[in-house]
């Protein structure tokens, strides 16, 4: 299994425009692994193939650089869906006639997460981007994936947010009361949230990978205290608080992201 955190640092479009098909994304980026070293370059482009109301379909090529070769992937998805699920087309070096498929986790439209199962030919090694998931936490994971997915479901039964034109980043103080009323009232996630922290918490310790449990737990108690920071600021008006807790709320969720993703509890991302 290989981990890559992806940060888009050039994009550009090409083609016609974004509601036709033929329509081009093309980037380039940096690759870090679960430690957040470099360890190498990619680049992409995914071509609109079909339009609707939902989104593109597109058909995505990208390419991965590191020290252990050059990594081809091709695969479909969706503009409007957060992952993507590739196949590996082999590439050069270690990578050479390699298979497998690549995991997607748009974290923002500037960054992903990628997860790889790959087999190379004649069991060549890899070594960029290497995740170690001991085989003793399977159980321990399928479990809190198992709780984290229940949550979730929770949440997604909560009433939608009522204010389609809200901008969190550039908000009317005096509508910020609304949005406070509507989070501390019947789209309140904090009772889910905060039983599920305490259901992740009563597993215990895993048999391995302690400190990224540890980690885990730690990003994901940090999120009701950025939730309450929020309700407080949208509910007295304070602009600059409300802001500051959007940030925050960004931070935090990447955070629970690569965390999460580094243990392998892939369905507490949220």
């Amino acid at each position: 299994m290989l981990f890559f955190d992806a940060l888009i640092t050039h994009a550009r479009s090409a083609g016609p425009g974004v509601e036709s098909v033929g329509h081009r994304q093309i980037a380039t980026g940096g690759l870090r692994d679960a430690v957040g070293r470099p360890t190498g370059t990619f680049s992409f482009t995914c071509t609109w193939t079909r339009v609707t109301a939902d989104g593109a379909a597109e058909s995505c090529l990208a390419s991965a650089w590191t020290r252990d070769g050059r990594l081809d992937a091709a695969g479909g998805s969706v503009s409007s869906v957060l992952t993507h699920s590739w196949g590996i087309a082999g590439g050069t070096g270690a990578y050479r006639h390699a298979h497998g498929n690549l995991l997607l986790r748009d974290l923002s439209s500037r960054e992903s997460l990628i997860t790889a199962t790959i087999n190379t030919q004649d069991g060549a090694a890899l070594h960029a981007g290497k995740l170690s998931r001991q085989p003793a936490n399977h159980r321990f994971t399928v479990r809190a994936n198992g709780l984290c997915q229940q949550a979730a479901q929770r949440l997604a039964a909560l009433p939608p947010f009522p204010f389609a034109n809200f901008d969190p980043l550039h908000p009317d103080p005096s509508f910020l009361p609304q949005v406070g009323a509507f989070f501390t009232g019947p789209g309140d996630p904090r009772p889910t949230l905060s039983t599920l922290g305490a259901d992740l918490q009563a597993l215990g310790s895993p048999p391995a990978n302690h400190n990224a449990w540890t980690a885990t737990l730690r990003a994901r108690h940090a999120q009701l205290s950025i939730i309450d920071q929020q309700d407080r600021a949208a509910l007295t008006g304070d602009l600059h608080d409300f802001v500051d807790s959007v940030h925050a709320s960004a931070a935090n969720f990447r955070q629970i992201a690569i965390t999460a993703t580094v243990f392998g509890a892939t369905q507490c991302v949220f």
